[in-house]
């Protein structure tokens, strides 16, 4: 679980770490992808920014099984954030004396 938390909060910040290793590279370097994945990765599609596309990118974690369904809906959709209140008080309790 820690892996994939990793894996996406490296997704998320992809062009800051991108000076210096990209995350293909990191996963590489881990054993996550083989090396020729990685080549495939980074000689196949592009974004605007020159960046591989990370969708294929998450194609193939998926297809390894190290992100599951969950995780990968988690990636294309928003992150939203839910505030759950706590009640004032518990309301009193109806304890029955005989």
């Amino acid at each position: 679980m820690v892996v994939v938390f990793l894996i996406l909060a490296l997704l998320v910040s992809g062009p800051a770490i991108a000076q210096e290793a990209s995350l293909i590279d990191i996963l590489t370097a881990k054993g996550v992808i083989s090396k020729q994945e990685a080549q495939r990765l980074k000689k196949g599609a592009k974004t605007s920014t020159g960046e591989p596309d990370q969708q294929a990118l998450i194609d193939l974690l998926r297809r390894k099984g190290v992100l599951g369904e969950e995780d990968v809906a988690q990636l294309q959709s928003p992150v939203t954030t839910t505030i759950v209140e706590r009640p004032a008080a518990a309301p009193p309790s109806r304890e029955v004396t005989e």
